[in-house]
């Protein structure tokens, strides 16, 4: 099984060798920006004694501060899983009462190949970043990175 620090210092290798800009968030997690969002990589333990595994999270945010009307839900249902790599889904945002909407994949860890993450990872990223433009103009709300 792949320890926790290795399967951090694999990821890292290969984002760094991949992407020319990798930065490490607050959080400890590897951030890639591209155009009008961000993909972000954790490393992470699952389980316990001889079910414990290691576990990559990419995800990127499609939109924030979202209305949570029945059309963004519908949609957000009909095509949570029309991507080859992560699907979307939406959640409450605290106190605004506003929703994200944002797109994720998981891999194990254990076994990761380094093409399996650099395509994961670019699979997220695009189609987050083309699904950004098509929802704001049907939901409204705010890209990751407005500019």
């Amino acid at each position: 099984m792949t320890t926790l620090l290795e399967l951090r210092d694999k990821v890292q290798r290969t984002l760094t060798e991949t992407f020319s800009d990798v930065r490490v968030d607050s959080d400890g997690d590897f951030a890639i920006p591209y155009e009008s969002t961000s993909v972000f990589v954790r490393c992470s333990e699952q389980g316990e004694g001889d079910s414990k595994r290691t576990l990559v999270q990419i995800w990127a945010e499609v939109l924030s501060e979202v209305n949570p009307t029945p059309e963004l839900f519908e949609f957000v249902a009909t095509h949570a899983d029309d991507w080859v790599f992560g699907h979307i889904f939406t959640i409450r945002d605290g106190e605004s009462g506003l929703n994200r909407v944002l797109m994720r994949h998981t891999l194990l860890g254990d076994y990761l190949d380094a093409e399996e993450l650099r395509s994961a990872v670019v699979g997220i990223v695009i189609s987050a970043d083309k699904l950004d433009d098509e929802m704001k103009d049907s939901f409204g709300g705010k890209r990751f990175r407005e500019g």
